[in-house]
């Protein structure tokens, strides 16, 4: 099967915030009817971090985001890296789960940050 990693469209935004209250709806994870909200959807697309996972039908079957770390900036110890970014609200719709679409949506995710000039990984 064909899947295709990519960037969300401001048309997506309400397609995502669906997918995640799917998944809150079948989840026993820390997600509920507060977390997350459409705003931290959108906030996701306009800071160019929301991302997908496509299948062949074009249907979001994951998506994830990359945001700034900017809590990391405010730790005592001094970090290494300049301007953290973090993986966030990374889901696979539960339809479509047991597939491996999570795996394969970490594994883009990383790839971005590493194309947007971070090389390392911390947790």
């Amino acid at each position: 099967m064909m899947l295709t990693f990519q960037a969300a469209f401001e048309e997506e935004i309400d397609l995502i915030y669906q997918l995640y209250r799917r998944c809150v709806l079948t989840s026993r994870g820390s997600w509920d009817d507060e977390y997350p909200t459409r705003d931290f959807v959108e906030q996701d697309y306009l800071r160019q971090g929301l991302m997908t996972l496509k299948n062949e039908q074009g249907e979001i079957v994951a998506a994830g985001a990359i945001t700034p770390a900017d809590e990391l900036e405010d730790l005592e110890y001094r970090t290494a890296l300049l301007h953290p970014l973090e993986l966030s609200r990374l889901a696979t719709d539960p339809q479509f789960q047991g597939r491996g679409y999570g795996k394969l949506l970490l594994q883009g995710l990383m790839e971005e940050v590493r194309k947007r000039g971070l090389m390392e990984f911390s947790c």
